[in-house]
């Protein structure tokens, strides 16, 4: 035991070396060596086209030197022309492309006065906008020099602030490493809580056959399937595997306008009912939301990103009721519903973070990224809670299923005790006929008492613990009734099955009694159930006395014999 204890502290002590010596030699290799093997990038042939801009508005007669990225406000109908000479040509290869990225506007591409890109929605559908679009637009391998215009037309008027992103020209190759390499943070943070998420809805699914479904699992599974689509939509990487922008538009707003659902009903599992009906009112108010934002944007009466504000509203109240609910179930007797309030902390401080930050004027952020850290941490922590949860529901089914094996377990010979047999008896007198032919045989030590006399009680003990073993051995259902009686059942066996089993018996304790000095003699009785006339009990009682006959019949043999 202590070899095998030394060879587990050496594999141990081997593999956190080996991976202390791989931290560390790519800590050296990505610092100190990072230059000498430094391999080239798709992303390094790239010119960023950020400075040399003008914009015409449609108010101003005058161009305004701008650079990338921008906000810009609406200052009237009409359109807006971004003008620039492209640069010389870098090594962008023999394709290049420019990404350009718009929000709620349409755009067309000029180059030299020839219009070679139009993305235009207004009218054209059941939305006002077509929501962020990330355009990529195939320029000519000869562009340094030319003059490009970008024109713009803002399709919200005054209700938002546009953004403008700096145009990358580079191959079409590098501009998706470009969006992949983004976004990569984001989208493993994203794929976590959707795993967990879907593995929070299948623990639930286990645990309803124990106590029906966990409503509180399948609210926080919801939450975080549902905040997983949302921060995608949220990413760039999505435009790259869906090409309708108008799908990524809904499902980013309605999925955002759905989140404090799920997160409002999981509130009220835990909270007071004294705090259920301010929780009722923001729900309510979810909903309402929800759905006429839904169909207002269907009709094409308001866009989503106009009633935006209307649903940052109901997740502040939302997070009011977190925090309420936090300060109010202090006091409430369940250290669970202690650490579940302190759980989602997490997400209350990234969503006002993000909140705070949307709302500040010329501040670049990524989108939700606190949130989806703030949510991340709470799904780990709710994740762990449920495998506690498991491994002590476990812990207690083994000890249950301990208890039970000694209560209905004889200590001395591991085969069932009284109350197993009993119990058994129980069964049988409901479920005989699927057992018929059913057969019972009673069995009972010979002279045990000699053997206690002479030879001492641990002799008697080796006697029951061996007899209760031969019979295991040609039986499959035995019980020990008594100090040394036992009781036999055989299952849809026939008279000659039986008496193979029987023939089996007094050959296995003949081959006992040649092995040892003390000598196992055993009276058996056995007879089957007749349905017509008795029950199991009565098949129990017949055998029993048959037994006790053969008993008495073997004690005359032997004083015969004498």
């Amino acid at each position: 035991m202590k070899r095998e204890q030394i060879k587990n502290k050496f594999s141990i002590a081997f593999f956190i070396t080996a991976f202390a010596m791989i931290f560390i030699l790519c800590m050296v290799a990505g610092t100190l060596y990072r230059d000498v093997y430094r391999k080239p990038m798709l992303l390094s042939h790239s010119h960023s086209l950020s400075d040399g801009w003008s914009l015409t508005r449609p108010d101003e007669s005058a161009p305004q030197a701008v650079n990338m990225p921008m906000e810009m406000s609406f200052s009237g109908e009409g359109d807006y022309v971004l003008s620039c000479t492209l640069p010389e040509m870098c090594d962008v290869g023999t394709q290049p492309v420019m990404l350009f990225a718009t929000n709620h506007m349409d755009i067309r591409v000029f180059m030299d006065g020839e219009e070679i890109y139009s993305h235009e929605t207004f009218g054209k559908g059941m939305s006002k906008t077509p929501g962020n679009v990330y355009h990529m637009i195939s320029l000519s391998s000869d562009y340094g020099g030319k003059a490009l215009q970008i024109v713009l037309r803002p399709l919200l008027g005054s209700s938002i602030v546009y953004t403008v992103d700096t145009p990358l020209v580079a191959p079409k190759g590098a501009i998706i490493n470009h969006i992949f390499r983004s976004d990569m943070l984001s989208v493993i943070i994203i794929c976590l809580i959707l795993s967990f998420g879907i593995a929070l809805f299948f623990l639930a699914h286990g645990l309803r056959k124990i106590s029906g479904w966990p409503r509180n699992l399948l609210y926080i599974s919801a939450f975080a399937v549902i905040f997983a689509v949302y921060a995608f939509c949220e990413t760039e990487v999505i435009h790259l595997f869906v090409s309708n922008s108008y799908v990524i538009y809904l499902l980013d707003f309605l999925t955002l306008a759905l989140l404090p659902v799920p997160m409002l009903m999981l509130l009220k599992e835990y909270a007071k009912k004294s705090c259920w009906k301010y929780i009722n009112i923001v729900l309510s108010l979810a909903f309402f939301n929800f759905f006429a934002q839904a169909l207002l944007n269907f009709f094409n009466i308001l866009d989503l990103r106009q009633m935006l504000k209307a649903t940052h509203l109901i997740d502040i109240l939302s997070i009011i009721c977190v925090i309420g609910f936090i300060f109010f179930n202090r006091d409430k007797g369940h250290a669970s519903v202690k650490r579940f309030g302190y759980s989602m902390l997490p997400i209350v401080i990234g969503a006002v973070l993000d909140l705070v930050m949307f709302y500040i004027p010329g501040l670049v952020t990524e989108n939700s990224f606190f949130f989806q850290m703030g949510v991340l941490i709470f799904v780990i922590v709710q994740m762990r809670q449920v495998i506690m949860l498991y491994f002590d529901m476990y812990m207690k089914t083994i000890r249950g299923s301990i208890y039970e094996k000694m209560a209905y377990t004889d200590a001395l010979t591991n085969i069932g005790n009284r109350a197993a047999f009993e119990q058994k008896l129980m069964q049988l007198s409901v479920a005989w006929a699927q057992h018929m032919p059913l057969w019972c045989i009673t069995a009972d030590i010979n002279n045990l008492k000699v053997i206690n006399d002479t030879y001492g009680h641990s002799a008697g003990d080796v006697a029951i613990s061996q007899t209760a073993r031969i019979f295991s051995e040609c039986v499959a259902n035995v019980y020990r009734t008594g100090g040394d009686e036992f009781v036999m059942f055989l299952y849809n066996a026939d008279e000659t099955q039986v008496l193979d089993s029987m023939e089996q018996i007094h050959s296995l304790l003949e081959s006992y009694n040649k092995a040892n000095d003390i000598h196992l003699d055993v009276a058996l009785g056995w007879d089957c159930l007749r349905p017509e006339n008795d029950s199991v009990l009565d098949l129990y009682m017949r055998a029993d006395q048959l037994m006790y006959d053969e008993k008495r019949k073997m004690k005359e043999q032997k004083l015969q014999d004498i």
